[in-house]
C-alpha cells in the first residue's frame, strides 16, 4: 500500500530530515522536487538533465546528511544548495530557452 505524502511546513520537515527519518527525505522530494526542477531547468536547456540532478541533489543531500546543519528555512537551504552545486559544475544560467 502506498503511502500518503504528508504535506508539511518547513520547521516540521526539517526537524524530521535532521533526525534521519527517510519518510521525510521522501515527502521533501515530493514536495519540492518541482519547484527545484524549474529551479534547474534555468541552468540547463535539456529537461531529463535537470531531472536527474534534482534527484542526484536530494541523494547527496541525505547521503552526506547536509540536513543537519542547516539554520535557515529549508525551501532557502534548497535553492541555494542546487544552485550552488549547479555553479561548481560549471552550468551557466539558461537565458534564452
Amino acid at each position: 500500500m502506498k503511502r500518503k505524502v504528508e504535506q508539511h511546513n518547513d520547521k516540521q520537515l526539517l526537524r524530521k530530515l535532521r533526525t534521519g527519518d527517510p519518510n521525510a527525505l521522501n515527502d521533501a522530494y515530493r514536495q519540492y522536487r518541482v519547484w527545484l526542477l524549474v529551479v534547474a531547468t534555468t541552468y540547463l536547456t535539456d529537461e531529463a538533465e535537470a531531472k536527474t540532478l534534482v534527484e542526484d541533489f536530494f541523494i547527496e543531500c541525505w547521503d552526506k546528511n547536509l540536513f543537519k546543519d542547516v539554520r535557515v528555512p529549508l525551501r532557502t537551504f534548497l535553492f541555494k544548495t542546487l544552485t550552488e552545486r549547479c555553479k561548481k559544475q560549471g552550468i551557466q544560467v539558461n537565458m534564452y530557452p
